[in-house]
């Protein structure tokens, strides 16, 4: 509003200036000085009111954070963002979702991770699939669907492929890390007893006699992404699941 009235006071002064005469000089001095201080009292920005700026101040850091939440929002959704593999019905197509690299915090968020799917593979019911390219696990049920994990797999190097059985189950397994791993990681401990803190986790199902083994993990971060030795992560609470889902002898299929 004072913005408005300035200018305006100011257009009816310039005019009101303009229309005298020149020639005296008392009235041009008188004139100067009403320009002048016009001039000064635009250029004087509106004064804003303590308690509007109190609210600005308390306002920026809500604003900053919701800038942050958005961000990130949009940058997980251009990734992961589940919504976009919905059918005509509404429904998900978890085999496509399972497709793009799937982070813990995704994941749990939507409800990936252990979420029954359509499944397609050949292979036969009650088996298991690790597909490394997806980073998943497919538990495979009959009638053409699959209980599917999020999990993390072996970083490049360490990458293996084959067909293997699970040879033996273990709750809070203990840690003995081999002699190769021990030399390229010196500070790894001789044996870890399990536990809560244990690098493996709540759960561990050995796969024949190598020592490869699929369990649980004291870093969820890593899920999702190829980071291991060669043994398939999965987060706590997945790796309880699935042992108590299958037995010694299920078939193990670790694919690309």
């Amino acid at each position: 509003m004072k913005t408005f009235l300035q200018a305006a006071v100011a257009a009816v002064a310039i005019l009101a200036i303009t229309s005298h005469s020149q020639a005296e000089a008392g009235q041009t001095r008188n004139s100067d000085g009403l320009l002048s201080g016009f001039a000064n009292w635009l250029a004087t920005p509106p004064e804003r009111s303590r308690k509007s700026q109190t609210a600005r101040r308390k306002a920026k850091p809500a604003r900053r954070e919701a800038r942050r939440t958005r961000t990130k929002r949009n940058r997980a959704g251009s990734r992961y963002d589940y919504r976009s593999y919905r059918d005509n019905r509404g429904n998900i197509d978890w085999n496509a979702y399972a497709r793009t690299r799937v982070t813990t915090s995704e994941a749990l968020s939507t409800g990936t991770t252990g979420r029954v799917i359509r499944y397609k593979g050949s292979q036969e019911a009650g088996s298991i699939v690790i597909s490394t390219a997806q980073r998943a696990l497919f538990l495979v049920m009959p009638s053409g669907k699959a209980r599917m994990y999020s999990v993390g797999v072996g970083r490049p190097g360490f990458e293996w492929y084959g067909t293997h059985k699970i040879s033996r189950k273990t709750e809070w397994p203990d840690w003995r890390p081999p002699e190769e791993m021990r030399q390229r990681q010196p500070y790894l401990p001789e044996f870890m007893p399990g536990g809560p803190g244990n690098p493996m986790g709540a759960r561990a199902l050995y796969l024949g006699s190598t020592l490869y083994r699929i369990h649980g993990t004291t870093e969820d971060h890593t899920i999702g992404s190829a980071v291991s030795s060669g043994c398939i992560r999965m987060l706590n609470q997945d790796v309880i699941d699935l042992y108590k889902r299958v037995g010694v002898g299920t078939k193990v299929y670790v694919k690309s």
